[in-house]
């Protein structure tokens, strides 16, 4: 890559001799040796339009490098955090996963939930002796009550690691 400043300072030379080379010939354009037309404005703007070009193109090489050393930058702060905030982490899901097995009366798969919900609360036989339908209703009453415990539990739990 050319140094900025000589680069600056050909460019400069290139446009004064262009354009003092079109001040000296003021005659139109014309064609010379076998038809060829020489326009001296015409390859100064040529030139400048190519040297700007460039200028832009260097430039763009200069943003790039720039964001290649940003994004190396970014990968070692990347490297350096510490990996010991994943182990309390791992350790909060895992107690999060035993307090669920060891729920009692919670159901987590919808379809679970829906055919044990079927069971226990829309096909209660309305036919039945009088006996049996408070021994169904207080079998619901005790499912709806554990299940409330274990729901509470699990929230407590869920509260006590948010303010750790």
């Amino acid at each position: 890559m050319i140094p900025r400043r000589t680069f600056r300072g050909l460019l400069t030379g290139i446009a004064l001799a262009c354009a003092g080379s079109g001040a000296l010939v003021s005659a139109p354009a014309h064609a010379q040796f076998g038809g060829v037309v020489y326009d001296p404005s015409n390859y100064a703007q040529n030139v400048l339009t190519a040297a700007r070009t460039l200028e832009q193109i260097n430039n763009q090489i200069r943003m790039l490098q720039n964001q290649a050393n940003s994004l190396v930058n970014e990968a070692r702060n990347l490297q350096s955090l510490p990996t010991t905030v994943l182990q309390p982490l791992q350790d909060q899901i895992r107690q999060t996963q035993q307090l669920l097995r060891e729920a009692q009366r919670i159901a987590y798969d919808v379809r679970q939930i829906e055919a044990s919900f079927d069971a226990q609360y829309k096909n209660v036989p309305l036919n039945a002796s009088q006996q049996a339908m408070v021994e169904g209703a207080e079998a619901r009453w005790q499912n709806s009550v554990a299940g409330f415990e274990d729901a509470l539990k699990e929230l407590e739990t869920i509260v006590d690691r948010l303010e750790k």
